[in-house]
């Protein structure tokens, strides 16, 4: 079901530019993908997540890493075209976050990515987009 994002996608604004680059997996059982944020044209991040099946729960999972020592796991829902994920991070400085983000399939070579729900160590932070994403050319 996830198919779509499979390739190079990018989104930017005046301020930064996030670059994602999602690929199958031998046998097509996971999709890494791949970011790198950039701030003012200055490399700020980079990070790997890895989504998957995840049978014994019956839904599918994700796991992110980043360089900043940052990581989490989330779990997806589908309705419709957009996905749901609801992911739980312990940031690098050990404080502890979670986050709702959606991602709505709009065409072959655009999505968007709202994130809702932020949330650190207890803070109400607020919320994300949409913001446009687009398959590179």
């Amino acid at each position: 079901d996830l198919a779509w994002l499979i390739g190079e996608w990018v989104d930017a604004d005046e301020d930064a530019t996030v670059e994602t680059v999602c690929r199958w997996t031998k046998n097509q059982n996971f999709i890494t993908r791949s970011f790198k944020v950039y701030v003012k044209d200055q490399f700020d991040l980079e990070g790997t997540q890895v989504i998957g099946w995840d049978p014994a729960a019956n839904t599918i999972r994700s796991w992110m890493f980043d360089s900043a020592g940052g990581f989490g796991v989330g779990a997806w829902s589908r309705s419709g075209n957009q996905w749901t994920v609801r992911a739980l991070r312990v940031l690098p400085d050990g404080r502890r976050g979670s986050t709702t983000s959606v991602l709505e399939y709009v065409d072959d070579n655009t999505c968007t990515i709202r994130t809702i729900g932020r949330e650190v160590d207890g803070e109400i932070l607020p919320n994300v987009g949409p913001i446009k994403v687009v398959r590179k050319q």
